[in-house]
């Protein structure tokens, strides 16, 4: 059984994952047009090899081409586009199980029903070719089982939609 293991030391980003993926041995060009069965618009994939302090990396960043006017989608939301798109069996229900996962989280966080979320970040574009693009590349790659170090929780803030 293939098996990644994911170091969260700092936790984990979407570009992050999706770079890690690609730079594992997927293949740029393959992954581009299985990725194009989303059916989503709107974004542009810049994929390219960094160096930082003497120590080379891929690097990815999903740039949208314009605001993204849909990201307060619900559950059901995301549903209908992966529906709607062409990917594969496998990675459609993958992707929908992490969006699920996600919208229970929100709900317990907001005292409320997974299927009364409406994702704020998480439903954006961005996050749409993360998670679709990351099952993708896991499938592309045959991994079979995901297992994730603890991600270290402290201290630290960001600002979303909530606030800070």
């Amino acid at each position: 059984m293939r098996t990644a293991y994911f170091d969260c030391f700092s936790g984990v980003s979407g570009d992050m994952t999706l770079a890690a993926l690609l730079a594992c041995g997927a293949d740029e060009t393959a992954f581009r047009d299985r990725l194009g069965a989303l059916n989503v618009p709107g974004y542009t994939l810049v994929i390219q090899r960094v160096t930082r302090l003497g120590i080379t990396a891929t690097d990815v960043n999903v740039v949208l081409l314009d605001a993204d006017q849909q990201h307060r989608r619900h559950l059901s939301d995301i549903a209908a586009i992966l529906d709607s798109s062409s990917l594969p069996p496998r990675v459609h229900q993958n992707a929908l199980a992490v969006f699920t996962r996600l919208a229970d989280a929100e709900a317990k966080i907001h005292g409320t029903t997974r299927e009364q979320v409406h994702f704020h970040e998480v439903g954006a574009v961005d996050a749409l070719v993360d998670i679709v693009g990351s099952c993708l590349l896991l499938d592309t790659l045959g991994v079979e089982r995901v297992i994730p170090s603890s991600i270290p929780c402290g201290h630290g803030t960001i600002q979303c939609q909530h606030g800070i």
